[in-house]
């Protein structure tokens, strides 16, 4: 009977205990994994929101036969200078998208200070980089959190590609 009382549906107390304490050292090994897991999918997500965004600013460039931006978040129509608070799709005086990354606290560099999309679809310098960076064939956009780093590039015909960058932001990988 004592033997029965010390027992918790079926298990000991010590088999009782032994059992939280593996499940701790489990739940104690897997949080950095898990934080490590969420800021890399937290990049990525917003690696894909920025793909979807410069798709959008394309395609209505061409849909309206004009010019279409795409800047970092601004007041109104008028686009901002933190590329890492967001950024807007712009179309005139049309606001036609807007992603608000400010509390994601991620790092954005490289990234030029607006994209400006003709109704070709063709992305357009602007005269200072005319005469700065004649050869330039694309722009590039870091997105980064902790050491999860991904890159966006942008050809000027308008062609965008992202994938997993190195911490110079070259590819490691393509997608």
């Amino acid at each position: 009977m004592q033997n029965q009382s010390s027992s918790i549906t079926g298990f000991t107390l010590v088999e009782l205990m032994i059992t939280i304490a593996v499940i701790g050292v489990i739940a104690f090994l897997g949080v950095p994994s898990l934080t490590s897991l969420l800021e890399n999918n937290r990049v990525t997500t917003q690696t894909n929101q920025l793909v979807s965004s410069i798709h959008l600013a394309r395609s209505e460039a061409v849909k309206r036969n004009g010019a279409v931006k795409l800047c970092p978040l601004g007041e109104g129509a008028i686009c901002g200078q933190d590329w890492r608070k967001g950024w807007m799709v712009v179309a005139g005086s049309e606001v036609l998208q807007v992603v608000d990354v400010a509390d994601q606290l991620m790092s954005i560099s490289s990234a030029p200070s607006q994209l400006v999309f003709d109704g070709e679809g063709m992305v357009k310098k602007s005269e200072a980089e005319d005469a700065a960076a004649p050869s330039e064939k694309e722009r590039r956009i870091i997105i980064q959190k902790a050491s999860f780093r991904r890159s966006v590039a942008l050809t000027l015909a308008g062609s965008v590609s992202s994938c997993r960058a190195d911490k110079d932001g070259d590819c490691v990988d393509k997608k």
